[in-house]
């Protein structure tokens, strides 16, 4: 009998973290979304907003989205956007760095790569 609930448990263990993996897949994502789209297709808000920053010809924003893989492994995706439009997102790899903000960084080389500075 205990063998049974404990299988039972385990595969109510497995279907959950399925569950959890699947309404994350990022391969929907593409470059020229809104904030909204982006939302709608990972089907949550961002975790945070990292922070934005206002360039004489528009407003770059990077948000944060965190979740953990099945495996147990946290997986963090910063999300660029120029304007409400995604132009850039990546998986930062932050451990062992000790910079505040690494985004901020990245947030001018994202802006910096659209060839509008100057205009």
């Amino acid at each position: 009998m205990k063998r049974k609930i404990l299988l039972a448990l385990i595969g109510l263990v497995l279907l959950a973290s399925c569950a959890t993996t699947k309404s994350f897949d990022f391969s929907q994502v593409q470059i020229g979304m809104s904030k909204e789209e982006v939302s709608a297709k990972l089907k949550r808000p961002p975790y945070k907003i990292l922070g934005a920053k206002q360039y004489p010809n528009g407003t770059m924003e990077v948000q944060e989205y965190y979740y953990v893989t099945m495996g147990g492994e946290d997986r963090d995706y910063w999300l660029y956007f120029w304007n409400n439009k995604l132009v850039k997102y990546e998986t930062p790899d932050i451990r062992g760095k000790v910079r505040p903000n690494p985004w901020q960084d990245e947030m001018d080389r994202a802006y910096n790569s659209l060839g509008l500075a100057g205009r």
